[in-house]
């Protein structure tokens, strides 16, 4: 399933009634609700859309469905004894893939695993949601921008290198 695929198939969900496995309804101009469904069931269909996903670069970092909750991935280390959001995309990447390849090689678990969690916090949804935001764009990398092309589309791409 490409990614075109999905996000039609996400569309189709939105726009249907909702069903026993339905995701949202839709409530007009009042944006989208949870329906009959719990964060349960909603954590249930975005663990299915995940694994339908064979690429770890297009999975979700958060869902958040205001008035309810929010739905995020746990990292839990037990060589530390800490559990808390993973937020880090590049770590949360890294983590998965090297699962992933632990687990086709028949290796045994790391210490360090992946979960899906939720978070009921109601009417504080959003507030809590822009926070987990800022923490992943404060941990977020980005190069330095190539503005030569910008300016003028003959120049060599420019290359930054980490020193």
């Amino acid at each position: 399933m490409d990614i075109s695929e999905l996000f039609r198939h996400f569309e189709e969900t939105i726009a249907s009634k909702a069903r026993a496995a339905g995701i949202f309804r839709h409530r007009g101009d009042r944006g989208v609700a949870l329906a009959d469904n719990s964060l349960e069931s909603l954590q249930g269909n975005w663990s299915e859309l995940n694994s339908a996903i064979h690429d770890v670069n297009f999975f979700t970092n958060i869902v958040a469905v205001l008035g309810a909750g929010l739905l995020f991935m746990e990292k839990i280390d037990w060589s530390l004894g800490m559990i808390g959001p993973l937020l880090d995309t590049d770590e949360f990447v890294e983590l998965v893939l090297t699962n992933q390849k632990r687990a086709a090689q028949g290796e045994p678990e790391p210490d360090v695993q992946l979960r899906l969690s939720k978070e009921e916090v109601g009417p504080n949804t959003f507030g809590r949601f822009f926070v987990y935001l800022l923490m992943m764009l404060e941990r977020l990398k980005l190069s330095a921008p190539d503005l030569g092309q910008y300016v003028d589309p003959s120049l060599p791409i420019t290359i930054h290198r980490e020193s």
